[in-house]
């Protein structure tokens, strides 16, 4: 496929994929096999699940994921912990990885306050648009996490990184001195439909997505969380761990544990293998060779 058609199929992927919730605002993403939720101090308060078509486009049912994970610890109530708040989509809240973050950054003994605007399927121009998110980021936090849309770095990266350079901007105006850090997405697993639409493989998609991260990093001033070179390199390392639901784009358990011990490694100075809890549905032999390959990743 040429790249010059590449903008045009993101725009047909994208337009059937706003379906708006009754009482919440927002969207689930990406080829929305998993459920999106909205959490508020760990109450669900809407919870929508979206389908996916056959051409792999994003169908994308609207969630307003405010998605509060907050971690109650037995340390010094003196000093609070620090705070991050998650900006993306069903990527972010699939297995609420917000919340896996938090458990494992308190068990390593570092703990953070995590939450979530997360919307599924929508891009990082469409963060910047909602008033919503200015909001939220207005709220105070010490660390930004910004998640594009699953292929919109690859297929519009530039679109993409002056999006990143406007969200950044926001950041730096709503919550002084916070930090900015890049969530890296993966490439689609090497049977999903969408890679033989945009003409590439998994590994080259995966090159895509890294590069298309790292230049937006280095326009934004942003640091990157390298979950998706992670999982290329646990696809590689540990086939038999597997890392994807069954659309072949959103983690299962799996790959939300090895996203959370990439971020374990991005916000605080701790290896994963400082992590002593393993969320129920995962073994510990597992949880130890995620951990290991969370750590070779890290820069």
């Amino acid at each position: 496929m040429s790249l010059r058609l590449l903008p045009a199929l993101l725009s047909s992927l994208l337009a059937t994929a706003c379906v708006t919730g009754p009482t919440i605002v927002g969207e689930t993403d990406d080829s929305g096999s998993d459920t999106g939720s909205d959490v508020e101090g760990g109450q669900t308060l809407s919870d929508e699940s979206d389908s996916e078509s056959d051409s792999d486009s994003d169908s994308d049912s609207e969630t307003d994921s405010e998605t509060d994970s907050d971690s109650d610890t037995d340390t010094d109530t003196s000093l609070e912990p620090e705070r991050v708040l998650f900006i993306g989509n069903s990527y972010t809240f699939a297995n609420d990885l917000p919340a896996l973050v938090a458990t494992m950054t308190e068990s390593a003994g570092d703990p953070w306050e995590t939450s979530a605007h997360a919307i599924g399927g929508t891009t990082v121009a469409n963060h910047v648009a909602n008033p919503l998110v200015a909001e939220r980021i207005a709220e105070g936090w010490d660390v930004v996490v910004i998640q594009g849309q699953s292929y919109e770095p690859v297929v519009q990266p530039q679109v993409f990184e002056d999006a990143v350079v406007e969200l950044a901007f926001l950041v730096a105006e709503g919550s002084p001195g916070a930090e900015v850090l890049l969530f890296e997405t993966w490439a689609r697993e090497p049977s999903a439909p969408l890679l033989e639409e945009l003409g590439m493989s998994a590994e080259e998609m995966q090159i895509a997505l890294t590069a298309a991260y790292a230049s937006a990093a280095e326009a934004s001033g942003a640091a990157v969380a390298p979950a998706g070179q992670a999982w290329a390199s646990s696809l590689t390392a540990l086939p038999e761990i597997e890392l994807y639901t069954g659309d072949g784009s959103h983690p299962n358990l799996a790959g939300s544990f090895l996203t959370a011990a990439v971020f374990l490694r991005a916000l605080t100075p701790l290896e994963a293998s400082a992590n002593s809890s393993v969320p129920e549905g995962l073994d510990p032999a597992s949880a130890d060779a995620l951990e290991a390959i969370a750590d070779a990743a890290a820069p």
